[in-house]
């Protein structure tokens, strides 16, 4: 064993084709021109916007609802604890039938 070493050996490296990323070549590149980008968006909708608007007002109002019922959690007045709960379960519930309403609009119309 004495005088054997590890002998380096020189691999050739590979030839490969690469192609540039945005090339003519690429297929994927053809698909990222800016005319084909705009087309996928939707044109604004009214009704969407309206909706949207209309579930984060219930949004903020359910937030202050919440936060009203952590502060009547603190009190030991049981009459504001249960109106809190209430509120906040009013609040809950319109939240819950914007964001429906807007799910609704959205897969309807595709906007």
């Amino acid at each position: 064993m004495k005088g054997r070493g590890a002998r380096l050996v020189s691999i050739p490296p590979r030839k490969t084709t690469r192609t540039r990323p945005f090339s003519k070549q690429n297929a994927l590149a053809s698909d990222l021109t800016p005319d084909r980008m705009q087309s996928a968006k939707a044109p604004p909708c009214k009704n969407r916007e309206i909706l949207k608007d209309r579930m984060r007002a219930d949004l903020r109002v359910y937030r202050d609802a919440v936060a009203a019922l952590e502060a009547a959690s603190l009190e030991s007045t049981a009459k504001t604890f249960d109106k809190a709960v209430k509120n906040a379960g009013i609040a809950q519930r319109a939240f819950q039938a914007a964001r429906e309403r807007l799910n609704q609009h959205t897969a309807a119309h595709g906007c």
